[in-house]
């Protein structure tokens, strides 16, 4: 398991009143993932969020998704 605290910056992509916030992936986590620059990870959320790399198997992701929807 991985835990970092990241500051959160604004994304300086699209047009200004639709800038979003971003942050950049660890370097351990995406090498673990073997994540690489324009692959795609999968965010679920509902009151915490996570990121699933694209390697994610459907039962773990199932598992994820119903961890998320019993609320907090």
């Amino acid at each position: 398991m991985l835990e970092k605290k990241y500051k959160i910056r604004p994304s300086w992509k699209g047009k200004k009143e639709e800038k979003g916030k971003e942050r950049t992936l660890h370097p351990d986590w995406c090498r673990y993932h073997r994540i690489e620059t324009g692959d795609v990870v999968k965010v679920l959320a509902n009151g915490i969020m996570v990121l699933l790399p694209p390697n994610t198997s459907v039962d773990k992701e199932a598992k994820i998704r119903a961890f998320l929807e019993q609320g907090m």
